[in-house]
C-alpha cells in the first residue's frame, strides 16, 4: 500500500490522525468555528420561527379584528342608511305639512281680508250713517243744523263731529257699542278740553249712535246723561 492510500485510510478510519492533522493544517479552529455558527444557525432560527409563529399570529388577530371592524361597519352603515331614509320620509311629510298649512294660513288671510274689507265698509257705512241721522236729530231736538264730519288731529280723532253758533256735537258711532265707546267719547272729549278747547263750544252735545247698544251702555249712558241712538230712533233720549 502506498504512503497516499495509507494516510487517506487513516483520516477515513482515525478520528485522532484527522484532528491531528487538521490542527497541523489550522483547520482545527476553523472546524469548531463553523461548529458554533451551525449551533447560533439553529438558535436564531429557532427564534426566527418563535416570532414568525408570533407575527403570523398577530395577523391573524389583526385580521379578524379588520374582519368585525368591516362587519360593525356594514352594520352601522345599514342602520346609518334606515335612519337616513326614515329622516328623509319625516322632512317629506313635514313639509308636506308645512305646504298645508302655508295653504291655510293663506286662505285665513284671504278671508281676514275679507272681513277687514266688510268691517271698514260697515264702519264707513255706518258712520255716513250716523251723521246724517244725527243731523236730522240735532236739528229736530236742538233746533241747530250742523254739518258733521269726521274730526282729524294729531293725538286724537273723533267720527262725528260739528260746531255751530255754542253748540258742539261729538260722538262715537260704531256698529256694536259697549261701555268702551263711551269711555273712549269722554277720553277724546279731555284730549279736546285740554290741549284743542278752541274746538268746543258751551253747548256740548255727547252722543252714541250704534245699531246694537249692550245694556251696561245704556245704564252707564243715562247716568252720564249721554245720547245713545240708532236710525230707528232714541236708545237714551238727549238731554235739553
Amino acid at each position: 500500500m502506498s504512503l497516499k492510500e495509507e494516510m487517506l485510510k487513516l483520516l477515513e478510519e482515525d478520528e485522532e490522525f484527522r484532528y491531528a492533522v487538521a490542527g497541523k493544517l489550522g483547520l482545527l479552529e476553523i472546524l469548531e468555528r463553523l461548529t458554533e455558527l451551525r449551533e447560533d444557525f439553529n438558535k436564531h432560527a429557532v427564534e426566527s420561527g418563535r416570532r414568525f409563529e408570533a407575527l403570523e399570529a398577530r395577523m391573524v388577530e389583526l385580521r379578524e379584528s379588520h374582519d368585525r371592524l368591516r362587519e360593525d361597519f356594514n352594520r352601522h352603515a345599514a342602520e346609518s342608511n334606515k335612519r337616513f331614509e326614515a329622516l328623509e320620509t319625516r322632512i317629506a311629510e313635514l313639509r308636506e305639512d308645512f305646504n298645508k298649512m302655508v295653504a291655510i294660513i293663506g286662505s285665513i288671510e284671504a278671508r281676514l281680508g275679507r272681513v277687514e274689507r266688510t268691517l271698514e265698509k260697515l264702519t264707513l257705512d255706518i258712520e255716513e250713517e250716523a251723521r246724517e241721522v244725527v243731523r236730522h236729530r240735532v236739528r229736530e231736538v236742538y233746533g241747530v243744523d250742523i254739518e258733521l264730519e269726521r274730526l282729524h288731529l294729531p293725538d286724537v280723532e273723533v267720527n262725528i263731529y260739528g260746531v255751530s253758533g255754542d253748540v258742539c256735537v261729538l260722538g262715537e258711532a260704531t256698529v256694536r257699542a259697549g261701555v268702551g265707546a263711551l269711555r273712549r267719547l269722554k277720553d277724546k272729549l279731555r284730549v279736546l278740553q285740554s290741549r284743542y278747547p278752541e274746538r268746543l263750544r258751551p253747548k256740548l252735545v255727547l252722543l252714541v249712535y250704534t245699531s246694537l247698544a249692550t245694556p251696561d251702555l245704556v245704564r252707564e249712558a243715562e247716568s252720564e246723561g249721554v245720547w245713545v241712538l240708532k236710525a230707528t230712533g232714541d236708545v237714551v233720549p238727549p238731554r235739553p
